[in-house]
């Protein structure tokens, strides 16, 4: 089990600590739990989309805590598909292109909710120019990654302490992290202020880097 467990969060393409030290340590018992089991990677992918929907409808009817946790549970189940693909040695090319695909879509709906909920507050602009911000971000990621063939940014990281500490300002990740940090403490309105100002600075970047 131990060794299962190391083998699971041993392969990371992710810098954050949110994804490694907290998401992937999680997911690597729940891929331990569903190994023997005939689950395939493309379904946890199916299973963390369903359950960020289920998300997105509690967030609707105000349960903020219970979206919150679902919204975290999600994110762990996106990094458990990959970490049971590497661990059964089944990685695909379509497993490559269906579990960005379906990130995209999330992150998508779960900004279109936020719209939604905020449309009769004071941050409502705030939400329009936020999903601006992530619905840019996704295409400008979509044509590093598939038209320049660039999935990362070659960065020394090793002389830079605030990627060493896995602070990652704006990745899907960290808007989740924000996302259910800012439920769990009855502050939705912290997810608009993050994407639309420091958000709008790190699109306007992630747009000079093409």
């Amino acid at each position: 089990v131990k060794e299962n467990y190391r083998q699971a969060i041993a392969i990371s393409n992710v810098a954050d600590f949110w994804t490694n030290q907290v998401c992937r340590r999680i997911a690597a018992v729940i891929v331990i739990l569903i190994n023997p089991i005939p689950i395939t990677p493309n379904m946890v992918t199916v299973c963390s989309f369903a359950v960020n929907m289920v998300a997105n409808y509690q967030l609707i009817n105000n349960q903020l805590g219970m979206a919150a946790s679902l919204y975290f549970f999600s994110h762990v189940l996106d990094c458990a598909d990959g970490q049971l693909a590497r661990l059964r040695n089944v990685v695909s090319k379509f497993g490559m292109f269906f579990d960005p695909v379906l990130d995209g879509l999330k992150d998508l709906i779960t900004f279109l909710v936020i719209i939604a909920y905020f449309s009769d507050s004071n941050v409502f602009i705030f939400s329009l120019v936020g999903m601006f911000n992530v619905s840019a971000s996704i295409v400008f990621d979509w044509v590093r990654h598939t038209i320049q063939n660039r999935p990362k940014d070659i960065k020394e990281s090793h002389k830079n302490l605030i990627k060493r500490l896995g602070i990652v300002a704006w990745s899907v990740p960290t808007r989740n992290f924000i996302i259910v940090f800012s439920l769990i403490l009855h502050y939705p309105a912290a997810i608009m202020y993050y994407t639309c100002f420091p958000g709008t600075y790190f699109t306007i970047r992630k747009a000079w880097s093409l």
